[in-house]
């Protein structure tokens, strides 16, 4: 599922997939995101991206994910769980607050597990408040 319209709110809404965000201004809240792939929302490369009091579930053991976010935005009181990494922050910037990142599991022979990942790039980044309860590797 690709989201390719400027200004989109997704709001209240059960999605069974990832999503591609490929457009600015998207804000999805109050939803539940239950996906078996890689990314649960990759909104890498989109300009003013939030996500806020919504539910991310990845594959846990049973299949190989990476992030339940990946991009820069604006992350608010997400529960986030089963996946590698939790939210992997890309360039620019970024506020990401009061999430809670738990129950890290992938499938993936030796994964690393990270609540909140900071792959370089950014500028003006605010991690503030969230509870990572951290497996293995880092939090």
């Amino acid at each position: 599922m690709t989201i390719t319209e400027n200004g989109t709110v997704i709001d209240g809404m059960i999605i069974n997939g990832p999503l591609r965000v490929m457009a600015d201004d998207v804000v999805i809240k109050n939803s539940e995101i239950t996906f078996d792939s890689t990314w649960g929302v990759d909104a890498e490369g989109a300009n003013n991206f939030t996500i806020q009091d919504s539910e991310i579930v990845g594959p846990g053991s049973s299949g190989d994910s990476n992030s339940a976010i990946l991009g820069s935005g604006t992350f608010l009181r997400n529960d986030i769980s089963l996946v590698e990494n939790g939210i992997t922050l890309t360039g620019g910037s970024s506020a990401v607050k009061g999430n809670y990142i738990h129950d890290l599991e992938d499938s993936a022979s030796d994964p690393h597990y990270d609540g909140i990942s900071v792959q370089g790039g950014q500028d003006g980044v605010l991690i503030e408040g969230n509870t990572i309860l951290a497996r293995d590797t880092s939090a």
